[in-house]
């Protein structure tokens, strides 16, 4: 008997528009809420809450989308076995770790699965940009501390903004409008224009962020040159893009493996990714890289207090924080990960995520924040639904909302 019921839930799935609709409802429910959990801890309000508050509501929604899945979306026996696979391989590292983000992270790609891409982005931009003014906003009004840095020789001030790092509220902003950029494929009105510029002349002002205000900046100058930019992007092809890609991520690697601090061309490397260079290559000489991962402690320089044995060591870059941290298993997933979504936005002809993703492995080569949900949401595009995103649609859709 429980196998006939069985049987006719499976079939109402694969026959049943309501099990999409249910499916993406759902979805697009828990997404805010991770989110906004993923988001808190980088923020000076995190104090404010209760202990655990993160880790809990991120287990609960990681649940709850895992449900979503077996409830109302439809697998074949092979994709669930490597999904399973994957996601066991991604635990067992994590695990090791002792921090959860990429699995929690897997798990909301595989939800969505068959997904409207474009109402991803429209979650993320309204509630991201939401949760930044509101924190920006408390901590003007002193009710959380609002940090204020300076550079080492500068009378440069720098301000977070309720953040706990200003390159993290410059990071966040670039990603808010890259992903605007992207909604909107990249045609700007005068409106936006404007707006746009007159918002990365502010994020710089106010953080004094390099990276960030020149990736803003590329964005623009594709914004401008939208015509010539898709065109190289469609003649060059993924097989193309990806050599180059691959190519910068592992010469990244091998700077910090082989950095010698003698020498005057690592010398000024460094000096241009702000001594990013020394800490990659403490983080070799400390730990080197495991198969499966493993646990590395870290002094940033966010947050509010440092005690007087502080010393800094953090590990900035993206791909090497999975290498390290997360090993060399969840590495080569990362890399094949970047490679297929590359290779189906190009056959797809959805340039414009193909564009984001170049922009994303720029980022990451020097930044941080590749797997955090909250900075950076392409991965979901993997399996959802990016028709409209596709350059044939061009005629069509051309609004925002």
């Amino acid at each position: 008997m429980i196998e006939r019921y069985v049987g006719r839930f499976q079939e109402w799935k694969e026959n049943s528009s309501n099990a999409k609709k249910y499916s993406e409802s759902i979805y697009l429910l828990l997404l805010p809420i991770y989110l906004f959990a993923q988001f808190i801890p980088g923020t000076m309000a995190y104090s404010k809450f209760p202990a655990g508050f993160s880790y809990h509501v991120t287990l609960v929604v990681g649940i709850l989308v895992v449900l979503k899945m077996l409830l109302f979306d439809t697998f074949e026996w092979k994709d669930a076995t490597m999904f399973i696979l994957v996601g066991l391989l991604i635990y067992s590292s994590c695990m090791k770790v002792m921090t959860f983000h990429m699995f929690y992270y897997y798990l909301f790609i595989i939800g969505a699965r068959n997904i409207d891409y474009r109402k991803i982005i429209r979650v993320f931009l309204i509630f991201i940009p939401t949760f930044l003014v509101v924190i920006a906003v408390l901590a003007k009004l002193r009710y959380i501390p609002g940090l204020v840095f300076g550079r080492y020789g500068d009378a440069t001030v720098r301000y977070a903004l309720g953040t706990i790092y200003p390159t993290d509220l410059a990071a966040r902003v670039f990603y808010v409008a890259m992903f605007y950029a992207v909604l909107r494929r990249f045609k700007f009105n005068l409106a936006e224009h404007v707006g746009y510029l007159g918002l990365t002349i502010l994020i710089y002002a106010i953080t004094d962020t390099r990276l960030d205000t020149m990736l803003m900046i590329l964005v623009y100058l594709v914004v401008l040159f939208r015509k010539p930019v898709f065109n190289f992007i469609n003649w060059l092809g993924y097989q193309w893009i990806n050599l180059l890609s691959l190519f910068a991520i592992f010469v990244s690697i091998l700077l910090a493996y082989f950095y010698k601090p003698n020498n005057p061309i690592f010398t000024l490397i460094d000096r241009v990714l702000s001594g990013r260079l020394v800490h990659q290559r403490e983080a070799f000489t400390k730990y080197n890289v495991t198969v499966f991962g493993q646990y590395v402690t870290e002094s940033g320089n966010g947050g509010a207090n440092h005690n007087e044995n502080y010393k800094y060591f953090f590990i900035d870059s993206s791909f090497m924080r999975v290498l390290m941290m997360n090993g060399l298993v969840c590495f080569i997933l990362v890399v094949i990960a970047i490679w297929f979504m590359s290779k189906r936005f190009i056959q797809e002809n959805a340039i414009s995520l193909e564009i984001c993703l170049l922009l994303v492995i720029v980022s990451s080569i020097i930044d941080q924040h590749m797997i955090e949900i909250s900075f950076n949401i392409l991965f979901l595009a993997f399996f959802a639904n990016n028709a409209f995103f596709s350059e044939h649609k061009e005629s069509s859709h051309l609004s925002v909302s």
